[in-house]
């Protein structure tokens, strides 16, 4: 199955040629330009990462981040920081923070990182009742 990633940047020629370079690698890509689109498609899809931008219009990325683990769909998904202004992002909203521009290799590293590292948590055994 297809690795979904939802790319969330309000420059249409970055979110475009985001989306073409990792279509060309195999992912299946969802776009959003806004906070709005980007709730929206998070609540749509089953995604397996997604690449957010930090300087978004009306709502910033972390807060976006921030609404986006109250949503059930969406709460354990890895969200890697791609921005201009890195030093705006939080620790602990972001799986991995990069810095504009960024080469797709460089991405494309940090989602494989970020999936592999949600699988293998999702396959860890829990403790719970375990004395």
């Amino acid at each position: 199955m297809k690795r979904r990633i939802l790319v969330v940047d309000d420059d249409d020629s970055v979110r475009r040629s985001l989306a073409r370079a990792l279509s060309a690698r195999g992912f299946h890509v969802v776009t959003a330009k806004d906070a709005e689109e980007a709730l929206k498609a998070a609540l749509e899809h089953r995604l397996t990462v997604i690449i957010m931008d930090l300087q978004l219009p009306l709502m910033s990325g972390s807060e976006v981040v921030r609404r986006l683990r109250t949503l059930g769909r969406s709460a354990d998904v890895p969200v890697i920081a791609l921005s201009a202004t890195p030093e705006d992002a939080s620790s602990t909203l972001f799986q991995q923070v990069l810095t504009k521009p960024c080469s797709v290799e460089v991405l494309v590293g940090a989602i494989e990182a970020a999936a592999k590292a949600t699988n293998s948590s999702a396959r860890e055994p829990t403790s719970k009742g375990v004395k």
